[in-house]
């Protein structure tokens, strides 16, 4: 990942990708490594975009990861 401070952008390399008709992230396990190392570097991200991501809300990352938690 390569974080772009001035415009409070991550580019997640293809750690999260769209999957789907309503572009849920692909792999659950990446969408979590991404948050939680954003979370440890203390780093403020409102954008993603990635290898096969156009741009997303940082948001609707955070979301996805709430709901597979509270899932298991």
């Amino acid at each position: 990942m390569t974080y772009f401070p001035e415009h409070q952008l991550l580019y997640t390399a293809d750690m999260a990708g769209p999957f789907g008709p309503v572009a849920a992230f692909s792999s659950p396990q990446g969408i979590w490594e991404l948050q939680s190392e954003v979370l440890h570097q203390g780093i403020k991200v409102n954008t993603i975009i990635g290898l096969h991501l156009l741009q997303t809300p940082w948001s609707k990352l955070e979301t996805q990861v709430r709901e597979i938690q509270t899932a298991h």
